[in-house]
């Protein structure tokens, strides 16, 4: 064991990790490079779903202001998204108003959005893997991979300084994460819904927000922020709640 400082506060950390043995998991082990997958949470942690190729493969991290993959979820060809998802050809995004983007205007303006392959689909198809609050916030995965998300929502919050609607989750142990802003001990672990998401005028449907106290499973993309200082799914693209 080791002493570090985090935020001003001293905490035990094991250093360095020299080994690691997972004892017993209800999932199958994930899927080295070049390994078969359908979705980017198949793969291992620091990898991605090829979907040209359809196996694990190696990818730069895409961070805030990244693309594709980015927080507005905006795509200009199918290829711009993870696999088993689509470019919405049915929605341009838009910049004034209640659903208008806050970030990356120039770049993402009148693009499309990539949107669930099959939204109906059983959830065991959807999501063959889940992860936890837990398993985003500590940072365990390479900015840009898309993950399922499994969360209580704690409340949905309306930002208006970015239209972005903020999911707050449980998370298990928050107080293993001292930095925050505001602390996450108080409002737990963040997912985003961007705003094209939310527009009801969009014909494939818009995004609701999810209720306080749900058990969701939800499809989205790993981003940290730095402004906050946490890891974060942004934005949620589908979210269903779990059976």
């Amino acid at each position: 064991m080791a002493k570090e400082t985090f935020g001003g506060e001293e905490r035990f950390v094991i250093a360095p990790v020299s080994q690691l043995t997972t004892v017993t998991s209800p999932n199958p082990a994930l899927g080295d490079v070049g390994a078969g997958c359908s979705q980017d949470t198949q793969c291992r942690d620091d990898l991605i779903c090829s979907r040209t190729s359809l196996t694990c493969s190696t990818f730069s991290a895409i961070g805030w202001g990244g693309d594709p993959r980015g927080v507005n979820g905006a795509c200009t060809a199918d290829a711009d998204c993870p696999a088993g998802q689509f470019c919405d050809p049915a929605y341009a995004i838009v910049t004034s108003g209640t659903y208008g983007i806050h970030y990356s205007v120039s770049r993402d303006t009148g693009r499309r959005i990539c949107r669930v392959t099959s939204p109906q689909a059983p959830l065991e198809e959807l999501c063959p893997r889940t992860v936890t609050t837990d398993d985003v916030h500590s940072g365990r995965f390479k900015e840009g991979k898309e993950v399922c998300l499994r969360a209580t929502v704690h409340f949905p919050l309306f930002n208006p300084g970015d239209n972005d609607v903020h999911v707050q989750a449980a998370l298990a142990n928050p107080h293993a994460y001292p930095v925050g802003s505001p602390p996450v001990a108080l409002v737990g672990h963040a997912t985003e819904v961007a705003p094209p998401y939310r527009d009801p005028a969009n014909p494939s449907g818009k995004i609701d927000d999810p209720p306080p106290g749900v058990d969701m499973v939800a499809i989205g993309t790993v981003k940290y922020d730095d402004s906050h200082e946490w890891y974060e799914v942004h934005p949620i693209k589908w979210w269903r709640a779990a059976q």
